[in-house]
């Protein structure tokens, strides 16, 4: 593959780059090198690209797009894969909150819902993280446990980073108490 010889080339340490996709229904190893694979033996729609001067992250998200795929670039290997296939791993972080945003967070979930059940609160602060660009993919959880004003969220790192920053913005843009 020109490709694999090219990024050899191009790396000071010839390892290169490896292109690894995920099938839906994991095999043995987990993954496949794409060099090794001929055709369409994935179920995927043909793509033909005449592509100059166009950034190879540029083509992977296009041919991701195009074919309904995700990708993530790690240091030596770009991985594509079906939508449904877990790419990052995850992580359970707790955060404690301030008292001014459970109070929004309850006053939102009462007024969707009269029951005040934990679960409308989960789904508010859900909704507000997700408002802040908070993603929760398949395997993510939210809980609030109020007996503790704690958020038990298990997500990615990138999104536990999301919240972090979140919360920061939260706590620096408080109202102040008289």
């Amino acid at each position: 593959m020109k490709l694999k010889r090219l990024s050899k080339t191009a790396d000071p340490n010839k390892r290169g780059i490896k292109i690894i996709y995920r099938l839906k229904h994991q095999v043995k190893d987990d993954s496949v090198d794409a060099s090794s694979t001929v055709g369409n033996s994935f179920g995927l729609n043909p793509v033909n690209l005449d592509l100059m001067n166009v950034p190879l992250l540029k083509v992977i998200e296009f041919l991701c797009v195009q074919q309904n795929l995700k990708y993530k670039v790690e240091e030596h290997a770009v991985i594509i894969a079906d939508k449904s296939v877990q790419l990052d791993e995850m992580e359970v972080s707790f955060y404690h909150l301030p008292s001014t945003l459970i109070n929004l967070i309850k006053a939102t979930s009462a007024k969707g819902n009269t029951d005040g059940k934990d679960n409308d609160i989960n789904t508010s602060f859900k909704m507000y993280l997700k408002d802040f660009g908070v993603k929760f993919s398949s395997g993510s959880q939210l809980e609030f446990i109020a007996s503790v004003n704690r958020l038990i969220i298990k997500n990615t790192s990138m999104e536990h980073s999301k919240i972090e920053t979140f919360l920061k913005y939260v706590n620096k843009n408080k109202p102040e108490s008289n």
